[in-house]
């Protein structure tokens, strides 16, 4: 067994490398999961002398938004620092961050999953596969041009999200003779139909008050 948690995590390293991303149902992309890293990390942990565990939560946020589509949906972002300790009494201690979205009360949980999974991976540095940069340049620029001719929706930006996000925290806040009024928008509106939408709603709000 490693002598401490320096030699044991580069034994880790040493023994498992590899996590295959897989496609979960109704998915339209491929992920790796945190039970799959888990499955492929344990057994080397245990083999030497590793364990882990939540050491201390920096941070906690939440914020209400509906969607597009007028679901109402809860966001959480925790961070917080991941202990990987070694029997010997070494120990190294990572900050991480995990974030989610339910309709439900399952976002802290989405959040803490993802905090948990990214430790584990960025530790021990494990490779998940689809990596850009394994591709040519030409070879990116023919994958988005294929992807352009798929689908005509918006791409999805952090602006537009944003401003959804920010579109959605006005209409809630507007009472429902204001809403009557009130300008939605859909799930391919661009985003100066969101801006449009937000000002005018936004308008409405300061009447309102």
């Amino acid at each position: 067994m490693s002598e401490n948690i320096h030699q044991a995590i580069n034994q880790v390293m040493q023994e498992v490398g590899y996590v295959k991303k897989q496609k979960g149902t109704n998915l339209n992309y491929t992920y790796a999961g945190e039970a799959a890293l888990i499955s492929a990390l344990r057994p080397a942990m245990v083999e030497n002398g590793i364990y882990m565990h939540v050491l201390k939560i920096e941070s906690v946020t939440r914020e209400s938004y509906t969607t597009a589509k007028g679901t109402a949906m809860v966001n959480t972002v925790i961070s917080a620092i991941i202990r990987f300790a070694h029997v010997s009494g070494s120990y190294v201690d990572v900050a991480s961050t995990g974030e989610g979205s339910d309709a439900g009360d399952k976002s802290a949980n989405k959040a803490m999953t993802g905090l948990y999974k990214y430790a584990m991976r960025q530790t021990f540095c494990i490779e998940t596969g689809d990596d850009p940069d394994k591709f040519a340049s030409e070879e990116r620029k023919d994958e988005k041009k294929v992807e352009a001719t798929k689908s005509d929706k918006p791409v999805t930006t952090p602006e537009r999200t944003e401003l959804i996000k920010e579109f959605s925290l006005c209409f809630n806040q507007l009472s429902a003779e204001s809403k009557g009024k009130s300008i939605t928008i859909k799930g391919d509106s661009t985003i100066d139909q969101i801006k449009s939408a937000l000002k005018h709603n936004q308008a409405l709000l300061e009447n309102q008050k």
